[in-house]
């Protein structure tokens, strides 16, 4: 395994292994969310503002940023 910031590969058992991937994966994936709702809600002001108004309609952006994202 090949830790963050140091190019060293050490050996480690596939439970610790595992367990440290599952943690960064959590990690990662609460990161995913929380940008994506920021992605989102700057999305939704531009198009209050009217800004995106001529290359898409307010409703339309509207309608895509409001979508919630249901786990298969």
């Amino acid at each position: 395994m090949m830790f963050p910031g140091i190019d060293l590969f050490a050996r480690i058992p596939f439970h610790a292994a595992h367990t440290i991937l599952e943690t960064d994966q959590t990690q990662l994936d609460f990161e995913a969310k929380r940008l994506q709702s920021v992605v989102k809600e700057k999305s939704y002001l531009i198009s209050e503002a009217g800004v995106l108004a001529d290359k898409i309609s307010p409703g339309v952006l509207k309608s895509l940023v409001t979508l919630n994202d249901k786990p298969n």
